[in-house]
C-alpha cells in the first residue's frame, strides 16, 4: 500500500504535458527515424576515419586525430540537435496555438506556466536521449590522441546550453499569437538565430579544443 501510494504521489507530480508529448514523440516516426539515421551516421562517419585516416598506417602517428574526428562528430551532433529539437517543439506549439486548435489550451485546467514548461522539459528528455547516443562515440576519439576527457566533457556541456537555448527561442516564437503569415517570418528569423547559435558554438568550441583548457 505504501509503495502504491508513493507511486501515486510520484504520478500526480508529473507534468502532464510533459507525458504526452513523450507518447507522441515515441509514437512519431519522424524522431525515431532521425535518431536511427543519425545513430548510422555517426558508425559510419567513425568506420570511415578508422579506415581510411592516416593513422592506420604504421609509419605515421596522427597526434591531433582524435580532435579532428571529435570536431566532425560534434558537428553532426550540434547540427542535428540544433535544427530538429528546437523546430519540433516550436513548430508543435505554433500548431497547437492556432485558431483550429486554442481550443484545447483554453479547455485545459494547466497554467500557461504549465503548458511551457511541459514542452521545455519534453525538449530536455529528447535532447538527452540524443546526446547519450552520440555519447559513446564522441568518448572513443580519447583513444586516437589529441583530446582528453575534460575537453570532452565540456564541450558537450557547450552544445547541451546552445541547444536549450535554441529551444526556448523556439517556444518562445511558437506561443506568439499571430496569423501564419507572420508565425512563417518568425520562423524564418529563428532559423537565422538557429544557424548563427550553432555557427558561434561550434568556433568556440574548436578554438578552445585548439588551445586548450589553460
Amino acid at each position: 500500500m505504501k509503495t502504491a501510494g508513493f507511486m501515486a504521489r510520484m504520478d500526480d507530480l508529473l507534468n502532464p504535458i510533459v507525458v504526452k508529448e513523450l507518447r507522441q514523440a515515441v509514437k512519431s516516426r519522424i524522431v525515431m527515424a532521425a535518431l536511427l539515421l543519425f545513430l548510422l551516421l555517426q558508425l559510419g562517419i567513425l568506420l570511415l576515419i578508422l579506415v581510411f585516416g592516416e593513422y592506420r598506417s604504421a609509419n605515421t602517428v596522427n597526434l591531433y586525430a582524435g580532435r579532428k574526428t571529435f570536431e566532425v562528430l560534434q558537428g553532426i551532433l550540434l547540427g542535428t540537435c540544433m535544427l530538429l529539437i528546437p523546430v519540433y517543439a516550436g513548430v508543435r506549439l505554433a500548431a497547437e496555438h492556432s485558431d483550429t486548435n486554442v481550443d484545447l489550451l483554453f479547455i485545459s485546467t494547466l497554467r500557461a506556466r504549465a503548458i511551457i514548461a511541459g514542452k521545455f522539459e519534453a525538449a530536455i528528455v529528447l535532447i538527452l536521449l540524443i546526446f547519450s547516443a552520440c555519447a559513446p562515440f564522441m568518448t572513443f576519439t580519447y583513444l586516437l590522441r589529441g583530446i582528453d576527457i575534460p575537453s570532452i566533457l565540456l564541450v558537450l556541456g557547450m552544445d547541451f546550453l546552445a541547444v536549450l537555448l535554441g529551444t526556448q527561442l523556439a517556444i518562445f516564437l511558437g506561443a506568439i499569437p499571430a496569423n501564419w503569415g507572420l508565425k512563417i517570418l518568425l520562423g524564418l528569423m529563428g532559423l537565422g538565430c538557429l544557424i548563427m547559435l550553432f555557427s558561434m558554438t561550434m568556433t568556440s568550441s574548436i578554438s578552445l579544443l585548439e588551445v586548450g583548457l589553460g
